[in-house]
């Protein structure tokens, strides 16, 4: 676009990153709208802290897996320990 005469500020350059964004990214966009001058920090610096919270995103992501997954292997062990004592009990009677 800057070979075609138009230029942007360091501020839309950033609020283009921003919009382009997909939606699970709202919650971040707004709260960087609203705290950050987006017409001081360099497109990198923004990268850099998209980048930040993305790694934040997918450690959740991966607690709440390994989280959920001993929660399953749990309540099958519980199913387990019913079915056999279900046996023993047909087996005693």
């Amino acid at each position: 676009m800057e070979s075609l005469g138009k230029e942007y500020s360091q501020r839309e350059k950033n609020l283009k990153v921003l919009r382009a964004l997909s939606p699970e990214w709202d919650t971040k966009v707004v709260a960087m709208r609203e705290s950050t001058d987006l017409s001081k920090i360099t497109t990198f610096e923004l990268f850099l802290d998209l980048k930040a919270n993305e790694f934040d995103i997918d450690r959740r992501k991966d607690e709440e897996t390994s989280t959920s997954k001993v929660t399953s292997a749990e309540s099958n062990t519980t199913a387990e320990s019913e079915d056999e004592q279900d046996e023993m009990t047909l087996f005693i009677r």
